[in-house]
């Protein structure tokens, strides 16, 4: 396979890994245990796909994360699922719970990435536009909109998906993921999301170096709290492409 071949190979691998990684943070039913369960014997082959190291690491976390899943009890993963999440005291799973910025700022400029993208948000949505799902979304979104650009040699595409990447992984994904991921390592009673947040953050930074994205060096802030009743939003559908 041509570099430029393995290049596209690894960007829709590296799209198809955060998404994998989305569904571990999903409100905990029988869906992304299944989920976990048909990913398994891929997983590596998408790891190494991807090209972004850190490969046995990964690998490591993900038998544990499964191994954890499968002797979970349902209850007791929605339990620390809500105490680490919903309540948003513990570990909030929302950029705005992190990030020391004008909220209202924060959700109208991600939400301005998405409209300039051609997605909406679907009206039974459970999530924020800033959840980390909808984050991880949009970023797997971009590396497939890139994949196909530099597929078609479409330089101008090319170009447009590197600068939105860049400025989101500046702007948002990158502020605030590997703060959460440390916190939830440190809060989270259940082995499960510490294997979760493992994966988190060693996939971000394999795809941080793979394309020589921003990596802030402050840490993303200490405000961590309650969110006073803001509604909840999100779960990204593409505008006129669905």
């Amino acid at each position: 396979m041509s570099k430029r071949g393995q290049d596209i190979v690894a960007l829709l691998a590296q799209a198809d890994l955060l998404l994998l990684l989305g569904r571990l943070f999903s409100p905990p039913t029988a869906e992304p245990r299944a989920e976990i369960e048909a990913a398994w014997p891929g997983f590596a082959e998408l790891v190494r796909q991807a090209g972004v190291g850190h490969e046995e690491t990964l690998s490591e976390a993900f038998v544990a994360a499964r191994r954890e899943a499968r002797g979970l009890d349902t209850g007791a993963w929605a339990g620390e699922y809500n105490r680490l999440f919903e309540c948003a005291v513990s570990c909030p799973i929302n950029e705005s719970g992190f990030v020391r910025r004008d909220k209202g700022a924060i959700l109208g400029d991600i939400a301005g990435f998405y409209r300039a993208f051609g997605l909406t948000l679907a009206g039974d949505a459970t999530e924020k536009v800033d959840h980390l799902v909808c984050e991880l979304e949009f970023f797997a979104m971009l590396l497939v909109m890139l994949a196909k650009a530099r597929e078609e040699k479409n330089k101008d595409g090319a170009e447009v998906s590197e600068k939105a990447l860049s400025a989101f992984a500046d702007d948002h994904l990158g502020v605030w993921l590997p703060t959460f991921s440390d916190r939830l390592m440190l809060t989270t009673g259940l082995p499960f999301y510490l294997q979760a947040a493992v994966l988190l953050r060693e996939a971000w930074q394999g795809i941080v170096e793979y394309h020589g994205l921003p990596c802030p060096t402050e840490a993303a802030g200490a405000r961590v709290g309650a969110d006073p009743g803001t509604p909840y939003e999100c779960g990204l559908a593409e505008a006129g492409l669905t």
